[in-house]
């Protein structure tokens, strides 16, 4: 009988296990604005644009990895109540089963509605003053620009901006799970700004 309650038990354990497993693999493959962390019942939407793009439209090569490889300029409302706001931008058109992380910055203060044109590539940032950057899929620090392989067709960049009750303490070279984990529970509302780029025909490999 003993033998057959532990058995029990280790099943439900096992379930449960891999269960919260799949949940977070799930996650961990969706957008960050798709996620159960960013969508919870309360969370508005507010707007995010670019002088660099206009919605849906392509990316200026100089925004690229195969160009210049410096961060767009962004603007945005304020949200009322908001103590801060974090970035993730990601490429859900690559070739592997989570979206490819481009840039995760976080301690964007309150105050700021806007981020300029070609952002320096440092961990913290003295304007807009106190903001974090943190590691892209290509392991580097900062904005990682637009480069899908050659003969990959056209990529959709996701920039997504999301408002915050509270500022984060978080590691400073924390990646973008890092981030949407530490979000939770404290998103007051989202924006998204999506931009095209496919790779130039000169591409190689």
């Amino acid at each position: 009988m003993t033998s057959t309650r532990q058995r029990a038990v280790f099943s439900i354990a096992l379930a449960v296990g891999l269960a919260s497993l799949a949940a977070c693999q799930g996650e961990e493959a969706s957008l960050a604005f798709d996620g159960a962390e960013t969508r919870s019942a309360g969370v508005g939407d507010f707007a995010l644009r670019s002088t660099s793009f206009a919605d849906g439209e392509s990316i200026p090569r100089r925004h690229s990895a195969y160009g210049d490889d410096v961060s767009p300029a962004l603007a945005w409302q304020p949200v009322e109540g908001a103590a801060s706001y974090a970035l993730v931008m990601e490429d859900p058109d690559a070739d592997r089963p989570a979206p490819y992380v481009h840039w995760v910055a976080w301690n964007i203060p309150a105050t700021a509605t806007a981020l300029d044109e070609g952002l320096r590539a440092d961990a913290r940032l003295a304007a807009p003053a106190g903001m974090q950057q943190g590691l892209n899929d290509r392991g580097s620090t900062g904005y990682f620009g637009p480069k899908p392989p050659a003969g990959s067709g056209l990529h959709h960049y996701h920039v997504q901006l999301f408002a915050l009750d509270t500022t984060l303490d978080i590691a400073a070279d924390a990646d973008r799970n890092a981030l949407v984990k530490a979000m939770r529970g404290h998103v007051l509302g989202r924006a998204r700004l999506v931009g095209t780029y496919a790779a130039p025909d000169t591409a190689r490999p």
